[in-house]
């Protein structure tokens, strides 16, 4: 029972270091460019801004909900152990690192180290929750 509760709790802290570093101002990049001019301009934001969704950079507030989401989850499964609830937790890691990396898909400039730090914490979660059921007995979680 203890082993359970602090490998979720493990999960939910590195939940909220990721959530700490998509609040943060420089986690997610636009670049502009002047006209006339070769220069690029690099502005960031948080993963919470609109400004970046308006330019088609989706993935960081999309990551941002998929968190939210995920923490939500996760503390709902700290005190309830169902089966429906651990696999929603699987595959909202999975769409979290997809979504978190989509900013590769404009560009390697686009992709802060910030940005990199949460896509590598959101890995980590997918991997700690995909081994859950080899730390802890398979007969803990209820359908």
């Amino acid at each position: 029972m203890r082993k359970n509760l602090i490998y979720k709790l493990v999960i939910l802290l590195v939940l909220v270091t990721v959530l700490i570093l998509e609040f943060l101002p420089n986690g997610v990049v636009l670049n502009f460019s002047n006209q006339g001019s070769d220069d690029l301009i690099r502005r960031t934001y948080s993963y919470f801004s609109l400004t970046p969704f308006g330019y088609a950079n989706f993935g960081p507030l999309l990551t941002g909900i998929v968190t939210i989401l995920l923490m939500i989850l996760m503390v709902i499964f700290i005190f309830k152990d169902n089966v429906k609830i651990f696999n929603f937790i699987k595959t909202a890691s999975i769409i979290g690192v997809i979504f978190s990396l989509m900013p590769l898909l404009l560009g390697i400039n686009y992709f802060s180290l910030i940005g990199l730090v949460i896509s590598v914490l959101l890995l980590i979660i997918g991997i700690l929750v995909f081994l859950y059921k080899k730390f802890v007995d398979d007969n803990k979680i209820q359908n």
